[in-house]
């Protein structure tokens, strides 16, 4: 099956001033009875975090709204999209529900958190 990729016709860059990457965590520490935790690592590699925004008009809501719910299948696929600090394409998921919310006129502002697809 052909992994979706982010709409054309949305904004292909994520609002700066919302965008938050967090690297995933991924040590497992275990405590010793004397002297400094051990560590090591949980997975081959850990799942990052994105909490970003994108604006829209009323149109690209539609847009939006049926790429998440009909290519996404309400967000359980994966999707491509151009990584905001590396510019090339990964795949990414839908860690929680999309939040719309209304700024002035014809502008809605959507708020996303994802997780990078391993």
């Amino acid at each position: 099956m052909t992994i979706p990729v982010w709409p054309s016709g949305l904004q292909d860059r994520l609002n700066a001033n919302d965008f938050n990457l967090t690297i995933g965590e991924n040590l497992v520490r275990t405590e010793m009875s004397t002297g400094p935790y051990k560590s090591r690592k949980r997975f081959t590699k850990a799942m990052d975090t994105i909490s970003c925004s994108i604006l829209m008009n009323r149109s690209e809501y539609q847009t939006f709204k049926n790429f998440y719910e009909t290519s996404l299948n309400s967000g359980s696929r994966e999707f491509e999209y151009r990584d905001p600090i590396t510019d090339e394409m990964k795949k990414y998921k839908f860690a929680s529900v999309p939040v719309i919310r209304f700024i002035q006129g014809n502008t809605f502002q959507v708020s996303m958190n994802w997780i990078e697809a391993l």
